[in-house]
Order: structure tokens, then sequence, then C-alpha cells
């Protein structure tokens, strides 16, 4: 991080020295917006391990995970009895323990801050992702793609080449590293999901085998 600013920074002040020239431009620009991605503190960044050691925390990212997991349970489970025949019975087992509950006040808020910081920067960023940053990268491939058919000099047809190379092994390295990660839980839905169907479509307080519980 700081060795983008120094590299932004010596960029802008050679063009105030000698002028403007677009390489020094765009190096500055990327550097800033490199600059700019750590401050994304909803993920690993510099900024989110900073500001981990400075809260005193040992895992922020691991706890409010768990916090916004817990808060999807609770909504989904008050939909499923809601749901249900409406007798107004609950199941046998009691609910689950509030993750937060043997944590101090002050560390209660700032996991509920991070929890909210992770949903919303998540969801942003996956908006940006489907408006802007996949049409670019469309029309990147679409112009790389288009090229080698009229080639008009053999630098057009390098870049496209490099382009084409650049763009398909980095989306190629992130399903990489996706697949490594959710593999075991990917390959747990189709085992998994017809047995969640049968316990939201089962009236409440009715056992398994159909009969009403007394």
């Amino acid at each position: 991080m700081v060795l983008d600013l120094e590299l932004a920074g010596a960029c802008v002040l050679t063009q105030a020295a000698a002028g403007p020239h677009r390489l020094l431009a765009l190096v500055a620009l990327t550097k800033l917006f490199a600059v700019a991605t750590e401050l994304l503190v909803f993920m690993h960044t510099d900024v989110y391990f900073l500001l981990q050691d400075l809260l005193r925390s040992r895992n922020l990212y691991q706890e409010a995970s768990v916090y916004v997991r817990h808060l999807v349970g609770r909504c989904v489970r008050r939909s499923g009895s809601g749901s249900g025949s409406g007798s107004g019975n609950r199941t046998r087992a009691g609910p689950a323990p509030h993750p937060l509950a043997g944590l101090r006040a002050a560390k209660r808020r700032i996991v509920r801050c991070c929890a909210f910081v992770m949903v919303a920067g998540s969801a942003g960023s996956l908006v940006l992702a489907c408006l802007v940053v996949t049409r670019v990268t469309l029309v990147l491939v679409g112009r790389a793609l288009h090229t080698p058919a009229a080639p008009s000099c053999w630098l057009v047809v390098a870049d496209a080449v490099t382009a084409i190379t650049i763009l398909g092994g980095l989306q190629a390295l992130w399903a990489a590293a996706w697949w490594r990660r959710h593999a075991p839980r990917v390959r747990k839905i189709p085992s998994a999901a017809p047995a969640r169907l049968i316990r939201l479509a089962r009236p409440a307080g009715s056992s398994r085998n159909g009969a009403r519980r007394p």
C-alpha cells in the first residue's frame, strides 16, 4: 500500500515537472485504485488487519460472519414457523444461543458494525461487478476476439491475445480458488436439499411419520 502511494506520487510529481503523459497518468490511476481497494475492510485487506489489531479482536471477520448467519437463520426459522399449520407448537430443539452473548457491550457493538459493513459492502460489490466490471470485461473480450479475425498489425494481434490470456487466466484462477474452498459445501447441497424441503413442508408440531405431536 505504501509502495503504491509512493509510485502514484512519483508519477504525479513527474507530470507536474515534465508535463502530462498518458502512461504516467495511467500508472498513477492504477496505483490509486489499488490503494482504494485496500479500504474495502469487509475483505481481508491490509486496512482490515490494521483495524482488527487496533480493536484487539482475534478474528473480527469470523465473528461478524457468525453473527450474520445467526440473523439469517433466525429469519428463516421465523418464516418457516409462520408458514406452518398455525398451531403455535415449537420444535423440541430450543433456540440457538446468541453468538454475542459472551462478549462485552463494546465488543458487541463492534461486531454488529462490522457485520453491517460486511453485508452492505458485499452487496455493493456484487452490484458493481454485475453492472460495471462484467460489462467492461465483455467489451474487452469482444474486441480482443474480433481483432484476430481482421489483423492489421502483429502488435494488434499480440495485444488481443495478451488481453484474452490475462482476462481468461484471472477468471480461471478465481474459479479454481473458489471451487477449492467451497467444493465440500457444494457437494452436500444435492443430498441436503430434499431433507430441508421435507422439513419446511411438514406442518409444525408433526413427527416424522406424519402423526401430530400431543
